[in-house]
């Protein structure tokens, strides 16, 4: 194993106390169980909850058996996604329709188009951030993720900025994706009508303006690319959703959190002279920050795993957070280490596995990448001021206040 430079035993500890502030400040339940499966068995079977699964070999039996652990079923979270999104937002279905609705999207985030969509769209907000900084301002880096995923989040949409508002109008989308994803819970696995009913008014918003953009046809946009694959408007106002979610949302919590992350445990200057370092510095990035930390199958048939029986519709629960810092995972894991060779049992699983693999996973790791650059490429930072809890069903920072070191 190669590292950047020689590892700050008591700047890892720092930086993993953070972290576990922020899961549990934002989401005390995950972080509850987590604790738990963590001690007990591979499964531990609480009733009313679920089968909590976080040894990652089981996690990637889970994750790819679609035939015994399905993503459908009575009182899945998939019934409440189709009552909201429609049937064909790909998270909300299994089997052959599953395999078919993805098969067609394959030519949608070409590896070109996505670079070039968050090159474009991320240019004049880095370049302000930048100005900013270099003016000795302090900046939260919460707000401005926000204010750059929902650039995107106009981009896909197709929508154009009004002037002098684009701020304002990235945030009112960022918020509207928060307030659709936070009806979504892990302690119920049926939504009452008036929770229904408040996601949908929420996801109109968010795909109100895309008609316009589908209509047109204009594939430097999602829905006219959507369009372009032969896709009706219902089927991409899922799809477009789905990637809100997953290519938006994940990286607004995300990049704080890695940022956080190489500046606690003092690699941020070893990053910054060593840039080859980039790659795994955003895989153990996400691998530790797990934005999605939690996922829910429902059981097919009886079956078994790990040695516990499970019935017909049991629930589930992937603790993903926890499986990616299983020794069984790799060497040492819960250090975040920009050195290391590789990820000891690759694929990785920080987006999932299987069928239902994010499809925005690609999205979500460019994003990252173009704001992570441009931030090392201004110097060395510095916090500030730091909020570990934020009203969100990801986890995340409220706050996290960054300055240029040494102004």
């Amino acid at each position: 194993m190669t590292h950047a430079e020689p590892i700050d035993r008591a700047a890892q500890s720092r930086a993993r106390r953070h972290e576990r502030r922020v899961l549990f400040t934002s989401h005390p339940l995950i972080y509850a169980l987590s604790s738990l499966a963590a001690r007990w068995a591979p499964v531990l079977s609480i009733p009313r909850v679920g089968h909590l699964v976080c040894e990652p070999s089981l996690v990637r039996e889970v994750l790819s058996s679609p035939a015994r652990f399905a993503k459908t079923g009575p009182g899945a979270l998939s019934d409440a996604l189709t009552g909201v999104m429609g049937r064909s937002a790909l998270v909300n279905m299994d089997g052959e329709s599953h395999r078919q609705l993805r098969a067609r999207l394959q030519g949608l985030l070409t590896p070109s188009f996505v670079a070039e969509m968050v090159r474009q769209v991320f240019a004049p907000p880095l370049r302000s951030l930048g100005d900013r900084l270099r003016r000795g301002e302090t900046v939260d880096l919460v707000r401005v993720a926000q204010q750059l995923t929902g650039r995107i989040a106009c981009s896909m949409l197709g929508l154009d900025l009004p002037a002098g508002r684009e701020d304002e109008t990235c945030l009112d989308l960022h918020r509207a994706g928060l307030e659709f994803a936070s009806v979504l819970t892990l302690t119920r696995r049926r939504l009452g009508e008036a929770r229904l009913a408040r996601a949908r008014d929420r996801f109109e918003v968010l795909t109100r303006g895309a008609r316009a953009a589908y209509d047109g046809g204009d594939e430097r946009c999602v829905p006219g690319r959507l369009r372009a694959l032969g896709l009706d408007f219902d089927e991409s106002r899922g799809v477009i959703g789905l990637l809100f979610l997953a290519g938006t949302e994940t990286t607004a919590a995300a990049l704080p959190r890695l940022v956080a992350l190489l500046i606690d445990s003092g690699q941020w200057p070893a990053l910054r002279r060593r840039r080859e370092c980039l790659p795994m510095a955003l895989d153990e990035g996400l691998r530790l920050t797990a934005a999605v930390p939690v996922m829910t199958r429902n059981v097919v048939a009886p079956t078994r795993l790990g040695g516990r029986a499970m019935d017909a519709d049991d629930r589930v629960i992937v603790l993903l957070f926890q499986a990616l810092q299983s020794p069984a995972l790799l060497d040492q894991p819960l250090r975040f280490d920009i050195g290391r060779d590789r990820i000891a049992a690759p694929p990785p699983l920080w987006f999932g596995q299987g069928p239902h693999f994010c499809l925005g996973a690609a999205l979500a790791h460019r994003e990252l990448e173009v704001a992570l650059t441009a931030l090392l490429d201004l110097g060395d930072l510095a916090i500030v001021k730091r909020n570990h809890g934020c009203a969100s069903p990801l986890p995340g920072y409220g706050e996290l206040q960054v300055r240029l070191a040494g102004q």
